[in-house]
């Protein structure tokens, strides 16, 4: 069980290196055509950066922190030499384990303990299931954060980029910091528990999006995995 106390909240201006990284990988990534329009049709390449940067941050706070235990994981975007051209192999690894990291942008609620209790780990039951699969937050401090946010997912690319004074990626990176300046390590699951529910799905889209088609995930709620701190015991 997950309890607020367990959350690892990261500052990210306290690792600007990671987000360096993260901004390297998800442009390069935005701007190749075997980047998929894999829930939302039509993506410009910079709706394609703003969809991956959170999810290449997300990967890079989780090394991160299992570093600061001890816990040396590989980064396959720090090995690969296809130079971006195919999909990702995995996120993280270490021995025999692949290691997901998924991320979460909220737009609602900036409560972590309803969040904990009302927010569900990204897993697909129809994909591949690695043996852990962590859960990343990025969570709003004030109403500005839950605009921008909101913005960020419906406005139109000038809409977007004229309303919050947006002229790069880089200056959409420096944005996102401002208005989440925390990257939150809900905490993990194992494939065992994922595949012991993965019966139990729940369906979503977000109507709020134009072209957002529905998604089934695994009914599995936050409060139920694992934190952090028990991560040595599961590798």
């Amino acid at each position: 069980m997950i309890k607020e106390k367990d959350i690892i909240e990261i500052a990210l201006a306290s690792i600007p290196e990671e987000v360096d990284f993260a901004f390297r990988t998800s442009d390069a990534k935005s701007k190749k055509s075997n980047t998929a329009n894999t829930w939302q049709s039509g993506r410009s390449e910079f709706k394609k950066f703003t969809d991956l940067f959170p999810g290449d941050l997300a990967k890079n706070i989780v090394r991160h922190a299992a570093y600061k235990q001890g816990i040396q994981f590989i980064d396959y975007d720090k090995i690969r030499t296809d130079n971006f051209q195919y999909n990702d192999k995995f996120d993280l690894s270490i021995g025999n384990q692949f290691i997901e990291v998924k991320s979460s942008i909220e737009k609602y609620n900036n409560s972590l303990a309803t969040l904990i209790d009302s927010r569900r780990f990204i897993v697909y039951p129809d994909r591949e299931i690695s043996n852990l699969i962590f859960q990343v937050f990025y969570v709003f401090e004030n109403n500005t954060g839950k605009s921008f946010f909101t913005d960020m997912e419906k406005l139109p690319d000038v809409q977007f980029h004229n309303k919050y004074s947006i002229t790069s990626k880089k200056s959409f990176v420096q944005s996102f910091i401002k208005y989440s300046p925390n990257g939150c390590i809900m905490g993990f699951i194992t494939k065992e528990m994922a595949l012991k529910r993965k019966d139990e799905i729940f369906n979503y889209s977000n109507s709020s999006v134009e072209g957002d088609s529905k998604r089934k995930y695994i009914d599995f709620f936050i409060k139920d995995g694992i934190p952090f701190s028990e991560l040595a015991k599961y590798l």
